[in-house]
């Protein structure tokens, strides 16, 4: 499930950034890089995959215990400013992509 949609702020430029809250099938977060190409086509593709944490099946609630881990649940994006940083923050915790 796609929950936040970043543009770049550059209004010259045609691309931007989704974040996936998890994968169903294997509870990876993702992050999708969307732009439009030079026949003035829109394209996507996966750019960021962030796996879920190890954890012990009986720290766990029922779903969650076949996959023996906790999902990343991808909750928000923000693109610094200057188009440059990339923040991904993972239901408690951050992580700084360099997009550069």
């Amino acid at each position: 499930m796609a929950l936040e949609i970043r543009p770049a702020h550059d209004p010259s430029k045609s691309y931007g950034f989704c974040g996936v809250v998890v994968d169903t099938t294997n509870l990876q977060g993702a992050i999708f890089t969307w732009w439009r190409d030079d026949d003035g086509v829109w394209q996507s593709k996966k750019t960021i995959t962030i796996d879920p944490v190890p954890a012990d099946a009986d720290d766990l609630p029922e779903l969650l215990k076949g996959f023996g881990a906790v999902p990343p649940l991808v909750t928000d994006i923000d693109l610094s400013l200057d188009d440059k940083y990339l923040y991904v923050a993972c239901w408690g915790w951050v992580k700084c992509i360099n997009m550069m």
